[in-house]
């Protein structure tokens, strides 16, 4: 079993900043469909730019959104990324989301910096295997299997 993502998959940037993780695997992997999602109005606008420039504008997207919106509901991915960068409560509702996602499909959560706190406890509760850590534990990927 390969862990690389394979063809056609999609990966998720919760809270994507610039863009820079979604540029990079863009440039990388053609084959991936990136999906970046930030609340900063201007760092989506940089995103989409740089996205254009590039020619990636296909399989690269990003867009404006406040991930505590009740109303909002993450789509299914194969893969979530997440730099730390929500509120307690903000992490509850996104977490609830990748939970049911899970329930679906078999996913994998990269996480860095504090992320790895919440996302231990979530492990945990949902009896998935312990993450891969790397770098002490800054970058710990998750996998629902």
């Amino acid at each position: 079993h390969n862990s690389d993502p394979f063809k056609g998959s999609t990966i998720i940037d919760l809270g994507s900043g610039y863009g820079r993780v979604g540029l990079v695997t863009a440039l990388l992997r053609p084959d991936i469909n990136f999906i970046g999602y930030e609340f900063v109005p201007h760092r989506v606008d940089a995103s989409n730019q740089a996205s254009l420039k590039f020619k990636l504008n296909i399989q690269l997207k990003f867009e404006v959104q406040d991930l505590s919106d009740v109303e909002f509901q993450i789509p299914s991915a194969d893969i979530f990324y997440l730099y730390d960068p929500f509120t307690h409560e903000t992490y509850q509702h996104v977490l609830k989301q990748i939970i049911a996602i899970s329930k679906k499909k078999d996913i994998k959560i990269i996480t860095k910096g504090n992320a790895k706190s919440w996302f231990d406890e979530m492990a945990l509760e949902n009896r998935w295997p312990s993450p891969k850590i790397i770098d002490e534990g800054n970058l710990c990927v998750y996998s629902s299997v």
